[in-house]
């Protein structure tokens, strides 16, 4: 801290900010100065969380100021106007439509494979079932030209 500083009058010094000054300026309240001023931690240490309280508002003014800096540039003509298509709307409604589709000609496959499997599955046991039929026609008629 720089309190005794020659740079103290001014909230900027030769390094950058003093934050105790700014703080103040800014209209911080005594009791969170206080805590600065008590604290063990250093300025650094302070100056990284300040910067981590400030972010919120960073993104918030970065954002705005791109959609006015584009909407800007589209006005006098120094970026295309963006087409309908483009849209995120019309983007988020083409994927929806794709992953549906998607889905569908898997589910029909997948009933079509099972379709086929079932039927192989059936002529197979329809077979060992005739198969087994005549075997037992063949064993009774033995047996009965055995015992006759």
């Amino acid at each position: 801290m720089t309190e005794n500083n020659y740079y103290s009058h001014s909230p900027f010094f030769y390094r950058g900010v003093d934050l105790l000054p700014a703080l103040e300026w800014l209209g911080v309240s005594e009791k969170i100065l206080s805590m600065y001023r008590n604290s063990s931690v250093g300025d650094v240490a302070v100056a990284y969380l300040m910067y981590k309280i400030a972010t919120p508002a960073r993104y918030t003014v970065t954002l705005a100021g791109t959609n006015v800096a584009i909407r800007y540039l589209r006005k006098i003509g120094y970026m295309a106007q963006k087409q309908e298509s483009e849209s995120l709307r019309n983007l988020a409604k083409e994927s929806r439509q794709n992953v549906r589709s998607g889905m569908k000609r898997r589910s029909d496959k997948i009933r079509s494979d099972l379709q086929t499997r079932i039927t192989a599955r059936k002529i197979t046991l329809k077979a060992r079932q005739d198969k087994f039929v005549t075997k037992r026609k063949q064993f009774v008629s033995n047996l009965r030209r055995g015992k006759k």
